[in-house]
């Protein structure tokens, strides 16, 4: 028997998930608002500023950029740290699935959804 495309699919997706957590690439936030539980609001802000980036740019934080959209399946290219049109359609098409402006350019919103404070906690639960 075939395997099913979707199955196939969700298990791709999920791997990479969990790659991601176990590397540090990505934080809970992420993977919940990929489907894998519930969400929750009023999360703080991360600490440490992220570069803005854009075509042109290269270096350390453009080569992380490249890791993390391919292990997310948006971006087929090198991790050669150069932000190049392939790049920019990558972030485009990551930006319109978290339904952010499709600017191409990554900006602190971007990076907040590719990368949730990883201190961010759900609301504590109510003693029953």
């Amino acid at each position: 028997m075939a395997p099913n495309p979707a199955s196939a699919r969700k298990a791709i997706a999920f791997t990479r998930l969990g790659m991601l957590l176990s590397l540090g690439a990505i934080g809970l936030g992420i993977s919940l608002s990929l489907g894998m539980g519930p969400a929750w609001a009023n999360c703080p802000p991360r600490r440490e500023p992220l570069p803005n980036l854009g075509p042109g740019d290269s270096g350390s934080d453009v080569r992380r950029l490249q890791g993390i959209l391919a292990l997310l399946g948006f971006y087929q290219g090198p991790a050669d740290g150069t932000y190049d049109t392939a790049l920019a359609n990558a972030v485009r098409l990551f930006q319109e699935t978290q339904k952010l402006d499709p600017s191409g350019e990554v900006t602190a919103e971007t990076w907040d959804a590719l990368l949730p404070n990883p201190n961010c906690r759900p609301p504590a639960r109510p003693d029953r």
